[in-house]
């Protein structure tokens, strides 16, 4: 399975559980204080399937997690970019109302029919009397509550970084502390005079997209996006044994770039192409800010890839890397190769830093 995949799994599995506890919470809300006679009495038929078959609500709930979940991720993640934010706000809500009212009474129709043995009729008539009821505004305000909480928590988890907010939450990076960490700048070949000819706006516009296309990469290849600085992306991994992830990370989104370069030439009339510069080490990360918390990356590690990245123009290359990395690599890694190409004496250091060319050998 790959990383794709099992992201997609992992963000539905999410889903399922979270729904399913949602509408646990509502019953026992809505009905707890009241004894089984009055409940009876109160409630319309179908909350009283839900609430007296656990089962069938654990099946709603999921069911309706699965669903949202899968709306998430191949419909509002993708197709929406381009439409003001609050016409797909009000869009999301209206789909997850009708979705959320469709799958209850759905399964509630279902279960009065082939467990119940109801007839028509009388499962029809249940389910228009809960329609009618007091209890349909509350749970479809109470599942847009929901819905509401679970887009402005994925915003929030977007906006400072993927799973960066349970670290946030459960303090991992209170105090300080060591990490051995791979950090990638890569940075926009051109960009001055890309942005010139383009205008800023048309110029974002095709960060924006070439950034959009890179997050397939980044799942696929476990990175995380530390900052977006200009043109330039700072990507960071937890060192391994050797720096696959990141090798293969920078050679897919480049060949994704190659390959679709007709594309970026008729709507932009450029092709980006980005230059990186890779370095691992020893760094120290904290959470920063009181009124804007973040995590925060320090040591020479940072750097040294910076400086080593400005090189690749000087070099012609795309791809250069330091000692600490090339040391880790052994032999060829699926015909990527490293090349030491000279030594530098880098601006803060009192020491030359060997330089190394990161390059696939031709075939």
């Amino acid at each position: 399975m790959n990383n794709i995949r099992k992201y997609e799994l992992n963000h539905l599995l999410a889903s399922i559980i979270i729904w399913i506890i949602a509408l646990q919470v509502f019953l026992f809300i809505r009905f707890s204080g009241y004894d089984s006679d009055t409940i009876n009495i109160i409630a319309p038929k179908v909350l009283l399937l839900f609430w007296h078959n656990k089962p069938l609500a654990f099946v709603t709930g999921g069911l309706t997690g699965a669903i949202f979940g899968m709306l998430e991720l191949y419909v509002f993640k993708t197709k929406w970019k381009h439409i003001g934010f609050y016409k797909v706000l009000l869009f999301r809500l209206l789909t997850y109302l009708i979705s959320l009212v469709f799958i209850t009474a759905l399964t509630a129709f279902t279960y009065s029919l082939l467990i119940k043995n109801q007839k028509i009729v009388e499962a029809f008539y249940g389910l228009r009397d809960f329609l009618k009821s007091e209890h349909y505004l509350i749970i479809s305000a109470y599942g847009l509550l929901v819905s509401l909480t679970l887009f402005f928590f994925g915003q929030m988890n977007k906006k400072i970084g993927d799973g960066e907010i349970f670290n946030i939450l459960r303090g991992k990076y209170h105090h300080p502390r060591e990490e051995c960490r791979y950090f990638m700048f890569l940075d926009l070949e051109d960009s001055t005079h890309i942005a010139s000819v383009l205008g800023h706006v048309r110029f974002s516009e095709m960060l924006q997209d070439a950034y959009a296309r890179m997050s397939k990469f980044v799942i696929m290849y476990e990175a995380t996006i530390y900052q977006h600085v200009g043109d330039e992306v700072v990507l960071t991994w937890r060192c391994h044994k050797t720096p696959q992830k990141p090798l293969y990370f920078f050679f897919a989104f480049e060949d994704f770039l190659k390959s679709n370069q007709q594309v970026y030439r008729r709507k932009y009339g450029f092709t980006p192409r980005f230059r990186a510069s890779l370095n691992a080490g020893i760094v120290t990360v904290a959470e920063a800010g009181i009124t804007k918390k973040e995590t925060v990356f320090h040591g020479d590690v940072l750097n040294v890839a910076a400086r080593v990245q400005k090189l690749c123009k000087e070099y012609d290359a795309s791809f250069l890397t330091t000692n600490n990395v090339a040391k880790m690599i052994k032999s060829p890694i699926d015909n990527i190769s490293v090349k030491k190409i000279g030594y530098r004496l880098l601006k803060g250091k009192s020491e030359k830093t060997a330089v190394f060319n990161i390059k696939r050998n031709e075939t």
